[in-house]
């Protein structure tokens, strides 16, 4: 059965109204939902932290190398060969419009104050046990502290103000993710598009929100014997960086993803200490946009 729903059928927190997505409510589909197989990639356009410099400099001379080495190792040279523009997500949205990266900027609730984390823990992790793929190597975030608060508080507001933008759900939570889901997993990504996000219920905020760094973007089959393999070495790099990585981060950026989650692009880049907002393509500021 043919499932549709429009944006303005989907309940915003309070202080983030309707009016943020006036005029730009579309025709939600969640018809894949029903099928076996993962729904066509069209084009994903996500919120994201970039990683700051300081990370990347530490992740290039302690783990890159090697990383990339084991995957080559274990026969993963797609994995290793994948381009990725490292990052913190917030939320993805799934849309085949190429207008919607700047509705995305337009509807944009004002964003957080700089946040202050430690990236801690290598892990791995699927879409949902039981499907085999995808598959990612994940770097996670300590989850105390005001500037934790604060991500997660903005996680709830974007994904609200963010998701009805979309023309259905991430073809990567589809298919068999989707058969393999848990019933909450489920609503969500009936509701919001994606799993993994925040949202308010009965006036409560209800979290799936799991911020990380991913490292490995994987749609090989996850077997035992792999899972086994990269277990080994997530847990070789938590010996390499057994404190994790401490730093801030001092923008949010608007990017074009691909199917597994790896930002492809950087579009636009908001400041968190200003609201400030650069189209990253041309570099020029756009002050008519700013995000106070």
């Amino acid at each position: 059965m043919r499932l549709l729903q429009t944006a303005g059928m989907i309940g915003l927190p309070l202080g983030l109204g309707a009016a943020s997505v006036t005029g730009t409510a579309q025709a939600i589909d969640n018809s894949s939902l029903d099928k076996l197989e993962f729904r066509e990639h069209k084009a994903t356009y996500g919120l994201v932290y970039k990683l700051p410099k300081g990370v990347t400099d530490v992740l290039g001379a302690k783990i890159s190398v090697p990383l990339k080495d084991k995957l080559q190792a274990l026969g993963l040279k797609t994995e290793a060969a994948t381009f990725n523009i490292p990052h913190v997500t917030v939320v993805h949205v799934h849309s085949a419009d190429p207008a919607t990266p700047r509705k995305m900027l337009e509807a944009l609730p004002k964003v957080p104050p700089v946040l202050t984390i430690t990236l801690n823990d290598f892990y791995t992790t699927e879409a949902s046990k039981g499907a085999g793929r995808p598959w990612w190597l994940d770097l996670g975030i300590v989850k105390s502290g005001q500037s934790f608060e604060d991500m997660m508080a903005y996680n709830t507001v974007a994904t609200a103000a963010l998701t009805p933008l979309r023309d259905g759900p991430l073809p990567r939570c589809t298919g068999p993710v989707y058969s393999n889901m848990s019933d909450a997993a489920r609503e969500l990504t009936r509701t919001m598009g994606v799993s993994g996000v925040n949202v308010m219920r009965d006036g409560k905020e209800v979290r799936a929100h799991n911020p990380h760094n991913t490292l490995v973007y994987s749609m090989t089959m996850f077997t035992p014997a792999l899972q086994a393999s990269m277990k080994q070495v997530a847990d070789e790099f938590n010996t390499i960086l057994p404190e994790g990585i401490n730093t801030s981060f001092k923008d949010v950026s608007i990017v074009e993803i691909g199917f597994a989650g790896n930002v492809l692009r950087e579009i636009y880049r908001i400041s968190l200490e200003n609201g400030s907002v650069i189209d990253v393509a041309t570099g020029k500021d756009m002050p008519g946009m700013k995000k106070p």
